[in-house]
């Protein structure tokens, strides 16, 4: 960096940007509730953090049940770090734990903006990471991705000071979050450590600095499955022509965060494409992508698990649009601060509208159901009715014409397989909705669906 130039990136006309930009998101996630939990996976997450909040055992599935009627536990499915964080903000008042995922993606463009700085760059490029719409809508919700894009930006920042001691305990957070975590940070760190020619003392520093982290992953796997490599997820993976397919899929979502993103190679280190790079090339055979009702959906929604490899991918990108003539750059500068203030209640206040449009749904379809057999699953929080299996129950407006079909007695999901789960605007709860409804009709029989328990009601 210039030593003109650094009075200039800091100025505080720059700085005021930057803060109106996060500003703008703050009051956004104010303003655009209700919030709701949305996927089983949000449930998994919040109810393991309540183990850990009300300290718990967290090695036996039903372990607790709160006297509200909360979910219970059902046994540890996701890797402790997320829910360790998450575990105080539970204790406030819903919908107060989202909180914790809104703190840290604010922190997270914090740290990407003090990175810019040091690379001579505005630090109003930060604005990247927070206006991108897919980190924006997973930012509130009660998934592990905002944890994973902050400990992106932190491992970002330890390789930029030069701090192996650092960035290997950074590192060895990773397999805390996610696996995706590991193939991202595992590659990073070799890489820099290659390109800086690290000695031997610099690759001790980095060992010993992982040790805390991979010592307490393996102490929960060994208290919580009794293994200590053990896992609570598997996932099948794809053959090579289906994985060349993702590649594809995993790519256009790349291309789609920001215009031409993965064009940030062309002035990205080279820790920064090996960890995008490892991450892209192992989600291609990866079991599961989303795809959701619309190409709209599926390349916004879907990128999530593509976190880490956007924000890797973010400083080669904020360098290149550097690299544009003085007024291009201004522009792109212009009009990203545009997008960071609008996108927030443009992105965030489409994720509420949906979620309620959800939630009444279901309250409208419970207000019409007729006494017939219905089935309620406790775990995804979906409401089970008895209607033809060809055909869908989309709204309220629907209603009417399936009244007759209540009672063939086939039980498909009442909300169409490509949409989520019906929401919630309280913490996950057996609903007093299907109080009525329980208490009228006994209890038949319990079965496991996937997973999922499943309660058929007998209305004789």
């Amino acid at each position: 960096m210039n030593a003109e130039d650094q009075p200039r990136l800091t100025s505080r006309r720059t700085l005021a940007l930057l803060a109106t930009g996060l500003a703008a998101y703050g009051v956004a996630c104010v303003l655009t509730g209700p919030i709701g939990v949305t996927v089983v996976d949000e449930v998994h997450y919040y109810t393991e953090a309540l183990a850990i909040s009300h300290r718990l055992p967290l090695g036996t599935a039903q372990s607790y049940a709160l006297a509200n009627g909360m979910v219970p536990f059902q046994g540890p499915l996701c890797p402790p770090g997320w829910p360790a964080i998450l575990a105080p903000f539970t204790r406030l008042t819903w919908p107060g734990p989202f909180a914790a995922a809104a703190v840290l993606h604010a922190l997270s463009a914090m740290v990407l903006a003090a990175l810019f700085w040091r690379r001579g760059l505005s630090p109003l490029w930060g604005l990247l990471l927070l206006a991108q719409p897919t980190l924006l809508a997973f930012s509130r919700s009660m998934m592990a991705e905002p944890l994973a894009v902050f400990q992106t930006t932190l491992l970002l920042w330890a390789a930029e000071i030069e701090s192996p001691l650092l960035l290997g305990l950074i590192a060895g957070c990773a397999p805390l979050i996610k696996l995706s975590q590991v193939l991202a940070a595992a590659p990073f760190v070799a890489v820099w450590l290659w390109r800086h020619g690290a000695k031997p003392r610099e690759v001790l520093l980095v060992t010993l600095g992982a040790l805390p982290g991979l010592a307490l992953m393996l102490w929960f796997n060994r208290t919580a499955y009794g293994h200590l490599l053990a896992t609570g997820y598997t996932a099948d993976y794809a053959s090579p022509s289906q994985a060349f397919v993702w590649l594809g899929l995993g790519l256009a979502q790349l291309f789609f965060a920001w215009p031409g993103l993965p064009m940030g190679v062309l002035r990205a280190r080279g820790e920064e494409i090996a960890g995008a790079l490892a991450v892209v090339l192992y989600l291609s055979f990866y079991g599961y992508h989303y795809q959701g009702p619309n190409l709209l959906a599926t390349l916004v929604v879907g990128a999530r698990i593509h976190s880490s490899a956007i924000v890797l991918l973010l400083p080669g990108y904020a360098a290149l649009l550097s690299s544009l003539k003085p007024k291009l750059r201004e522009l792109s500068l212009a009009a990203l601060l545009l997008g960071a203030i609008v996108a927030p209640f443009a992105v965030l206040g489409a994720v509420s509208r949906w979620r309620s449009h959800l939630d009444n749904l279901r309250e409208a379809t419970l207000a019409n159901l007729r006494d017939c057999p219905v089935g309620y699953s406790t775990l995804a929080l979906k409401l089970l009715v008895p209607i033809p299996s060809e055909k869908r129950l989309h709204g309220p407006e629907d209603l009417p014409t399936l009244d007759g079909d209540l009672q063939r007695g086939q039980c498909v999901d009442l909300i169409d397989p490509l949409s989520e789960p019906s929401t919630y605007r309280q913490p996950p709860v057996y609903s007093d909705a299907f109080a009525p409804l329980l208490e009228r009709w006994p209890n038949r029989d319990a079965t496991a669906d996937g997973g999922t328990r499943v309660i058929w009601i007998d209305p004789r």
